[in-house]
């Protein structure tokens, strides 16, 4: 009798430890509550963090190229130029004239020998013949890790770092350190190498642009022009090699960064003026390379007159926080 009864309280005791260790379904619920919470907090963190260091790895590419360029001017004793074009006359015609950019004039300075050695700087149209394998290779140093677009052109590898031609909407005016056909030394830089922009961000095919002919070109700018679709325009950083339109290599301070006026997209008339802002994926603002090297973030509320100064570079004028 005596075992019999231990037994029975034995396994009582043994029903009841059992309950005690399982989870009800209320108290599941609750875990599983928690652990979403927890992930819902710990999620921006991580894509912050993700954030931080595609920034850092696009002030990298920006900080190398300010370097190329030194490099090329201390060769050259001269900047590269933005793009290349002939004057007019003869075939072919002189708005297809070679017009290979800035990047492709630094790649030896970029470790980029063999593929600069490919480079026929003498063909036109310059995106033919041999040109056609260098405009298509996809180059890492000059591509933001925030920015995976591809170029809605396939035949071209794009870029996301384009050079600042000042406040002037025709390449040709420049009064920034890049421009069409410039010849800029650092001689020039007379506002100083730290008050003045080089290189900045564009996003790829975003917005796209449209050609205008003057009356609307004017209408675009003032952000009054009909919005557009992709397959009405053209994309901006659509190549790093082919600079024959200037939404390939080009950004003038016309628009402060991330400009939401010019949202849908962006002006241009025919190929050599333009309104192009430097826009980036990078909450609040664009990472700027300036003449000395350095490179900076430049919030998006950024004043515009000061924005415009840090785009030429022989207006006296000198901006101290932004």
């Amino acid at each position: 009798m005596g075992t019999t009864r231990e037994t029975e309280i034995m396994s009582q005791a043994h029903s009841n430890s059992a309950r005690r260790t399982a989870f009800t379904l209320v108290e599941l619920l609750v875990v599983i509550a928690i652990i979403g919470v927890l992930v819902a907090l710990l999620l921006p963190a991580v894509q912050a963090a993700r954030e931080a260091g595609r920034r850092a790895s696009c002030v990298n590419n920006l900080h190398n190229l300010a370097v190329a360029l030194h490099n090329y001017h201390d060769a050259q004793e001269v900047m590269p130029k933005g793009s290349q074009r002939r004057g007019e006359g003869g075939p072919p015609p002189w708005y297809l004239t070679n017009q290979a950019s800035w990047i492709a004039r630094i790649l030896p300075y970029l470790e980029q020998q063999p593929l600069y050695d490919l480079i026929d700087f003498e063909l036109e149209p310059g995106n033919e013949g041999v040109n056609i394998e260098v405009m298509g290779t996809d180059l890492a140093i000059v591509r933001c890790a925030s920015d995976t677009a591809e170029s809605p052109k396939p035949e071209y590898a794009p870029t996301n770092y384009v050079a600042c031609s000042g406040d002037e909407d025709d390449v040709y005016l420049y009064n920034g350190v890049f421009g069409m056909n410039s010849t800029t030394t650092m001689g020039q830089i007379t506002d100083g190498t730290s008050q003045t922009m080089m290189i900045s961000e564009c996003k790829v095919a975003a917005p796209f642009n449209k050609y205008y002919g003057n009356g609307l070109y004017f209408r675009c700018l003032a952000g009054t022009a009909k919005p557009i679709f992709d397959h009405q325009g053209e994309p901006r950083g659509f190549s790093w090699f082919y600079a024959q339109v200037t939404q390939a290599w080009n950004y003038n301070t016309l628009l402060t960064p991330n400009n939401s006026l010019a949202s849908n997209h962006e002006c241009q008339y025919w190929s050599d003026r333009s309104a192009f802002a430097a826009r980036s994926h990078h909450p609040g603002g664009v990472n700027v390379a300036f003449a000395d090297g350095s490179v900076r973030f430049v919030a998006d509320e950024i004043d515009y007159d000061a924005w415009q100064f840090l785009g030429r570079m022989q207006d006296g004028e000198v901006v101290g926080e932004y």
